[in-house]
């Protein structure tokens, strides 16, 4: 004859309820453990960043440092006058480059018509007006430049006022030697 447990059922279900319990306790002890892994390593990290804060702090707060942002804003401020200053000179600069008339080209211009018997003492500018002081051998040489600038069209009113010399011949002699006073003037359109 076969025995018949007439608690088997219960101690089915209480075994169904003990292993649902153990795995219920197991998943419950796996997520604390996660969790409690988690904050540790939470916990890990902001000590390490606080740590780190803090040596940034000492750098920060450091004499070197303070010094330095010191003397950069002091540059900064040197730099920011010196930003206007060159905006201003270079609004003066471009006025004067605007009223620019006596330049390198210019000057070679009246070179390139002197003669080889005549050398200058002095050139003055002021404003449009040219004077010129020198001497030549020849009365002719002087009338020979002043007959040059004129062939330019680059200048008007050219007059020499003074011609005063030893030599008394219009040719090149050894004694012979004229000094001149020449003025003309920058035409407008130039």
């Amino acid at each position: 004859m076969k025995d018949f447990n007439f608690f088997e059922p219960f101690s089915q279900k209480n075994k169904n309820r003990n292993k649902k319990a153990a795995y219920i306790g197991a998943a419950v002890f796996f997520i604390l453990g996660i969790m409690i892994g988690i904050y540790c390593i939470n916990i890990y990290r902001m000590n390490k960043l606080e740590k780190s804060i803090a040596e940034m702090q000492v750098n920060i707060n450091s004499k070197e440092l303070t010094s330095a942002y010191a003397e950069k804003a002091k540059l900064e401020e040197k730099l920011k006058i010196l930003n206007e200053y060159y905006k201003s000179v270079s609004g003066i600069n471009d006025t004067v480059k605007k009223q620019d008339y006596i330049n390198t080209t210019l000057i070679k211009e009246i070179s390139s018509v002197v003669p080889e018997s005549v050398s200058f003492q002095s050139m003055s500018i002021s404003n449009k007006l040219i004077t010129m002081n020198g001497t030549a051998e020849t009365r002719v040489a002087i009338g020979e430049m002043e007959y040059n600038l004129k062939q330019l069209d680059t200048f008007e009113n050219i007059h020499v006022s003074i011609i005063s010399g030893s030599g008394t011949s219009a040719t090149a002699d050894e004694n012979s030697s004229f000094i001149f006073n020449l003025t003309f003037k920058l035409k407008e359109e130039n």
